[in-house]
């Protein structure tokens, strides 16, 4: 029985690890670089909870979400992470939605359509000192996410 239980441990743990993006693996072991994914079991979890990252109020879309990936940095990662961006060009299927510049902080919201009504969301929020960059994949309208990004 503990034989079985550790190998379904072992396989839930290797389904979260894929269904990580390309840019936030590459991302993880940047130094000066933070990285946090929360899957959609945890999401779930999470359910009606008030979950807000600073600007951005995730609860509202929380249930419609595969998962939800977030890549920060300051200082000497800054310039690292800001060369991986590239990854979201327009050329790579990425529609810019929206952006606001406003006292040196830039915000900006990018799409890209996955198809069976499924979307790949992109928001950076990026100032003078620091960079973020909330990576979401679920069945969310780009209304809902503006109207999460207050």
């Amino acid at each position: 029985m503990k034989k079985i239980l550790i190998m379904i441990l072992a396989v839930v743990a290797a389904m979260g690890l894929n269904a990580q993006s390309a840019f936030f693996k590459g991302c993880e072991d940047m130094p000066g670089v933070s990285t946090v994914y929360i899957s959609k079991a945890m999401l779930e979890l999470a359910g009606a909870s008030n979950i807000t990252g600073g600007d951005f109020d995730i609860g509202g879309i929380a249930s419609k979400l595969d998962g939800l990936e977030i890549v920060s940095a300051e200082g000497s990662g800054l310039a690292k992470l800001k060369g991986k961006c590239g990854a979201f060009s327009s050329g790579k299927g990425y529609e810019k939605l929206m952006s606001v510049k406003n006292d040196g902080s830039n915000v900006s919201i990018l799409m890209k359509k996955l198809g069976g009504g499924r979307n790949e969301f992109v928001v950076f929020v990026d100032d003078e000192a620091s960079l973020v960059v909330i990576m979401m994949t679920g069945t969310m309208t780009m209304q809902d996410v503006i109207n999460a990004a207050k």
